[in-house]
């Protein structure tokens, strides 16, 4: 499946989740994304499956907003503090 795919399902999960919480299901997102269950399931194999993909998508949002502050330090140390 191609990136902007998984990249518009991922999406669509983001936000389900926001709206209903852990009730969520594989049809919300499905139906949010405007797929079918079976296209969504081509593509994250089961719940698990997405919510791990919307971790790691959250996850690379954050760095790349603390990424240029921390690149910016010259210790370890204090990039360390800076990203955290």
């Amino acid at each position: 499946m191609a990136t902007d795919s998984i990249t518009r399902l991922v999406n669509a999960a983001v936000a389900c989740f926001a709206e209903h919480g852990r009730q969520t299901t594989m049809e919300d997102v499905a139906a949010r994304a405007g797929v079918t269950r079976r296209t969504l399931y081509r593509a994250f194999p089961d719940r698990r499956a997405l919510v791990e993909a919307v971790a790691i998508a959250r996850l690379d949002q954050a760095l790349q907003k603390v990424r240029p502050l921390i690149e910016a330090q010259q210790h370890l140390a204090d990039a360390l503090v800076t990203g955290f």
